[in-house]
């Protein structure tokens, strides 16, 4: 069982994936965007959605190739609204990686080659 210790936790290391993973996109020649998504509050008073539900973390351009990279910690999942966008992704000719440590996405870059 998550503890609400346990979630803060999850959602620091997470933090320090996403920052990790833009570094080593940067350093390898990507342009690099973080992806914040959730509802923020206008000025108004009205809500404003920051991005698509279920987009990805970090959005990325690789040697002419759109990378979507999703962090997770070693038990997060992949919600429903995240799986239906990397399904779009990659029907639009994209790539769309989960990763769970800095690993994961050097290997991804090195797939990419090119």
């Amino acid at each position: 069982m998550l503890t609400t210790r346990n979630r803060r936790a999850d959602r620091e290391h997470e933090s320090a994936i996403v920052s990790a993973c833009m570094l080593v996109l940067s350093r390898a020649g990507a342009l690099v965007q973080r992806n914040n998504s959730g509802l923020l509050l206008g000025a108004n008073g009205r809500r404003v959605r920051a991005a698509m539900p279920g987009a990805a973390d970090i959005i990325a351009c690789y040697r002419g190739v759109f990378l979507a990279v999703e962090c997770k910690t070693r038990r997060g999942v992949q919600s429903d609204a995240q799986r239906r966008y990397q399904a779009a992704v990659e029907l639009a000719g994209g790539i769309y990686v989960v990763i769970r440590d800095i690993e994961d996405l050097r290997e991804a870059i090195a797939a990419i080659g090119c």
